[in-house]
């Protein structure tokens, strides 16, 4: 009656299997409710069983053991008690199931909701999301076995930088409901995904990857591959692609024909030689640092807003279709001139460590932020909305900031002789060393003022040590063993052999 009983129930718990979310809270009511059928059933035939048992055993009988005695038989009580069965469809919390040992220990604290040793399919069903950390679970090298979690939606395992104890390899082959992966530090060294279809988001970056395989993934809009020695990738079946990070890795070309909604690209520090950008008319943020480029074409994106193409030898940059550009960022490279009469919404310019020889800007319209220095330039032409301008090192003798509402300039290392300034009650930051200045008006500057009026405070620690010139942003300074304690300075001032002329 007993083996009746068992096959009954594993029939209609196969029956009720699944990972529906309206099925389950009904399937788990069905099944104790004839969870308790089968005990009472049970406890009926053990009461016949008992008075109807003679003296001597039945070898026979699969409830004696070939010992004699009564298997699971509570001699005290009477009463026969069967080994509970595995609900069917569960898996097994075992070294089988799951080889390491620090993620079948996870699984068991954290999962085995009924803690009876196995993962049953309502349980597996609540499983959506797994987050690992190296620094918590110390010793996790394998996630075998995670494809039973056929529910899974986000999966991440986060490595410790230069630890060999990190992953080797990762199946996500059955997790076919999988949204997002995120794995970094690891030692895996090819990832397929071909299988996830629903993958929205992948990041898989400083670790050792040399493959990483695309399927149809129709959904997958965010990809970052950064810090790995992949040397190609094959974005082909990702169309709905916005952003590609792929720095610090060995890829040599990138084909970005199917990914007509790119709109970031980070590819810097790579062998890339050419760069097709004409079949990305979305691209807004383009990142190309320290490659190799020889020509950089940004004709095809009109919506570009932030550039940085620093260190890659350009000898020219045209930006003059992209009058959205905001941001532009190519310092140390080759560029004896820079035309950015159709860029007047830009905010932030660093163009430090090439040879240009003039820059007008005075078409700006917003507040900018100018960095020109180690340059050629005998003059910039800056607009009333310069907020901050650091030329150092260049060929400059005049500037003229008379009308605009200049934050901080730094111009040291220039020929200077003439400065001229309006009022500038905004003016926090002046260093005018290593000039030909004799001297600086700033008696229209308020907040340059305020700084000279400090500095008249002498503060002295009790060795004689002269600790005045704290900077802006310090309310203590320590010396020899010496607290003293300023007001916060509003402004920095630099200007060694120039009078200052402030009241």
């Amino acid at each position: 009656m007993k083996r009746l009983v068992a096959v009954l129930l594993s029939v209609a718990l196969v029956a009720s299997a699944g990972c529906s979310k309206e099925e389950t809270s009904d399937k788990a009511a069905k099944d104790r409710s004839l969870k308790s059928d089968v005990t009472g059933t049970e406890e009926e035939a053990s009461d016949r069983k008992d008075s109807e048992a003679s003296g001597d055993s039945d070898s026979s009988d699969p409830d004696v053991s070939s010992d004699g005695s009564e298997s699971d038989t509570d001699t005290s009580s009477g009463s026969t008690t069967s080994a509970p069965n595995p609900p069917a469809g569960a898996v097994a919390i075992n070294e089988e199931n799951f080889p390491d040992s620090v993620f079948r220990a996870y699984i068991s604290e954290n999962l085995d909701l009924n803690a009876d040793g196995f993962m049953d399919e309502e349980e597996i069903c609540e499983v959506t999301k797994l987050n690992f950390n190296a620094e918590d679970e110390e010793g996790l090298t394998s996630l075998k076995g995670v494809e039973y979690f056929t529910a899974l939606t986000s999966l991440s395992y986060r490595g410790e930088e230069s630890s060999q104890e990190s992953l080797q390899e990762l199946d996500v082959s059955q997790n076919t409901e999988l949204i997002e992966i995120w794995i970094t530090n690891t030692q895996i060294t090819t990832l397929d995904v071909s299988a996830n279809t629903k993958l929205e988001e992948l990041w898989c970056y400083d670790g050792k990857l040399e493959k990483v395989i695309f399927g149809d993934n129709p959904e997958l809009w965010r990809i970052r591959v950064s810090g790995n020695p992949l040397k190609e990738l094959d974005l082909s079946q990702c169309p709905a692609l916005k952003m590609f990070v792929c720095f610090e890795t060995n890829i040599q070309s990138l084909d970005l024909s199917h990914n007509p909604k790119l709109n970031t690209l980070s590819c810097g520090s790579t062998p890339l030689k050419a760069l097709d950008l004409s079949v990305c008319p979305e691209l807004e943020s383009l990142f190309v640092d320290q490659c190799l480029l020889e020509n950089l074409d940004l004709n095809g994106c009109p919506l570009l807003r932030t550039l940085s193409c620093k260190e890659c030898g350009l000898t020219s940059l045209d930006v003059s279709m992209c009058p959205e550009l905001d941001v532009l960022y190519c310092d140390g490279n080759q560029l004896t001139e820079l035309d950015l009469s159709a860029n007047t919404r830009m905010v932030i310019l660093t163009c430090n460590g090439n040879q240009l020889t003039t820059l007008d800007l005075e078409k700006m319209e917003l507040p900018i932020g100018v960095e020109c220095a180690n340059n050629l330039l005998t003059e910039i032409r800056v607009p009333k909305s310069i907020v901050n301008l650091d030329c150092t090192n260049n060929q400059i003798t005049r500037l003229d900031f008379k009308n605009t509402d200049i934050n901080g300039l730094i111009c040291c290392g220039n020929p200077l002789t003439s400065l001229s300034f309006g009022e500038f009650t905004s003016l926090l930051l002046l260093d005018v060393r290593d000039t030909q200045l004799v001297s600086v008006d700033i008696r229209n500057c308020s907040g340059l003022v305020e700084t000279m009026q400090k500095c008249e405070r002498k503060e002295m620690t009790e060795d004689g040590t002269d600790v005045t010139g704290t900077g802006k942003d310090f309310d203590y300074y320590e010396v020899s063993g010496y607290v003293v304690e300023f007001d916060v300075l509003t402004s920095v001032l630099f200007c060694e052999g120039t009078e200052i002329v402030w009241k």
